[in-house]
């Protein structure tokens, strides 16, 4: 199917910032039908998009330049204005961060309870073998965190076993070693480890 793809061919995305039934009234509908650009006012925010800019969206999903779609509901209905200002000014100087760098998820232990260590340190783990970590964005009230606020550590420990004799780090591992343990994987499904 060949669509015929116009500049002028204007999608409207609105986000209304009161319950619906308070907000449909004549004046907020003739604003939406008449936006021809991004509109901010008291009860909705109007995004408006090309057809062919949607199309151009999804397509830069794909590595095969073929239609894989867009997040158009979190881009513009519920991204903040902060979001397009920066587009609006930074223009073709974004990049995805993929085309700069390798983007993966982190280490996922599914054993939280041995990696995490209480910043207390009971097991008096040696300071090598602890790095800070946040465990949840709630830890930190601001963007720059604060190293001495946080409430875990977690255990890294990168040599073998005969290579740390003598360190409570090995007697940390030992006693997780030594006992029943369960890792949790998905929603409610666990599994235990001897």
């Amino acid at each position: 199917m060949n669509l015929s793809l116009k500049d002028d061919d204007l999608i409207r995305f609105v986000a209304f910032k009161i319950p619906y039934e308070s907000s449909i009234y004549t004046d907020n509908f003739l604003s939406i039908e008449d936006a021809k650009k991004r509109i901010d006012l008291d009860d909705l925010r109007v995004n408006v998009v090309t057809r062919k800019q949607l199309l151009e969206e999804g397509r830069e999903n794909s590595d095969e330049n073929r239609y894989l779609g867009s997040k158009w509901g979190a881009i513009y209905l519920k991204a903040p204005d902060i979001y397009f200002t920066i587009r609006e000014k930074a223009k073709n100087k974004l990049v995805k961060l993929g085309n700069i760098a390798e983007v993966k998820f982190g280490v996922k232990t599914g054993a939280h309870k041995f990696f995490y260590i209480p910043k207390s340190n009971p097991f008096n783990i040696e300071e090598e073998f602890l790095k800070p970590v946040i465990k949840s964005p709630r830890e930190s009230k601001t963007i720059l965190i604060n190293p001495e606020k946080l409430k875990y550590w977690l255990f890294v420990c990168p040599y073998e076993k005969e290579e740390i004799k003598g360190t409570n780090a090995l007697k940390y591992i030992e006693s997780g070693e030594s006992y029943e343990k369960y890792i949790k994987q998905g929603k409610d499904i666990k599994m235990f480890l001897l």
